[in-house]
């Protein structure tokens, strides 16, 4: 592979917050504590599918660097 696509690559993950699993932890540990108090967290949900949007666009421009 060459070295220029594998940086493009690696930069892609470093922005990919969802890629993180301490990220991921710390969030799903976040609504289960505001579910666990009786509150709905939209807010933290809304960050959430906001993450995971982002992620989806980054793996698809992973894909795209990969075939072209």
């Amino acid at each position: 592979m060459d070295s220029k696509l594998r940086k493009a690559l690696d930069n892609l993950t470093e922005k990919d917050g969802y890629h993180n699993e301490d990220v991921r932890l710390t969030y799903i540990d976040s609504v289960v504590t505001s579910l666990k108090k009786g509150v709905f967290p939209t807010g933290q949900l809304k960050r959430i599918e906001a993450l995971i949007n982002k992620h989806q666009k980054i793996n698809e421009m992973k894909k795209k660097l990969k075939r072209g």
